[in-house]
């Protein structure tokens, strides 16, 4: 890497202006309309790509929005070179995008993942690695530490049989293990979460384990919309944890904009 530092950076729209700070992941909007005006508004380039690395996945996970897409890890499948992925990268950032969210399938499987994260940051492009965790090749590790990248894992229990039932795999050691390597490298790490149980004071001890880990963002997805019950487990997690950047929010796929494995671009899945 060249040692540059990710700065925040802006972005010109005819509404107002968009900030964003990479450090803490963030967004932050200074317009003078209102948010009916807003609604009408469209932006005139993406601020994230949601990056389907890989349709391979080394996990099948009961929930997944892609079960049945996913491919084996041996399967044959059409990546992007690294021709492709440097003007992409170069497309992206020329037409003001901000973050990159790598995903999968397992984006590990992926081998020219620490290429992408590390000429994402050549263009002062925040990436976002979502990773099951099973695996974390040594050479990903070491491009999400050097490019400031941000390492998003899912972890669905602070209990191992639970997690590993849930997940219909085990994986909770090798994430913890993650976990407490990228806390002693002050990594920016995210853990998700699957809302399944729905008892509070499992949901605090859950808080109270990944807090002692160093974890400073925590999402939990629900499975169903009942925005009642997920506003008031979040507003419960941020009195509690305070120093925790927490979200608990339905699940949401329909308003992003996908890079296809191969390069084509979809608006949904």
């Amino acid at each position: 890497m060249d040692g540059s530092v990710m700065e925040p950076k802006t972005r010109k729209e005819s509404f107002g202006e968009i900030e964003y700070l990479p450090d803490r992941d963030k967004f932050f909007l200074k317009t003078d309309k209102n948010i009916d005006e807003l609604a009408e508004e469209k932006l005139s380039a993406p601020l994230t790509a949601h990056w389907i690395t890989t349709m391979k996945c080394n996990a099948r996970c009961p929930y997944c929005y892609e079960l049945s897409s996913l491919l084996k890890p041996s399967a044959k499948e059409q990546i992007l070179s690294k021709e492709e992925i440097t003007k992409f990268i170069e497309d992206f950032a020329n037409a003001g995008g901000f973050r990159l969210y790598l995903t999968g399938g397992e984006p590990t499987l992926n081998p020219n993942l620490p290429y992408i994260i590390r000429e994402a940051y050549k263009k002062q492009i925040k990436c976002v690695i979502n990773s099951n965790g099973i695996e974390m090749p040594e050479d990903v590790y070491c491009a999400i530490k050097e490019s400031e990248s941000r390492l998003s894992l899912s972890l669905d229990s602070y209990e191992r049989e639970v997690h590993n039932s849930a997940r219909r795999q085990k994986s909770f050691d090798n994430i913890v293990n993650i976990l407490k390597r990228a806390g002693e490298d002050n990594l920016d790490v995210r853990i998700i979460s699957v809302l399944q149980n729905k008892d509070s004071e499992y949901w605090i001890k859950f808080g109270q384990f990944i807090s002692q880990l160093k974890v400073k963002n925590w999402f939990i997805q629900g499975l169903q919309n009942n925005s009642e019950e997920l506003n008031g487990l979040e507003s419960l997690l941020k009195e509690k944890f305070p120093e925790m950047r927490i979200r608990v929010l339905p699940a949401i796929y329909e308003s992003f904009f996908y890079i296809l494995p191969n390069g084509d671009v979809a608006s949904k899945l």
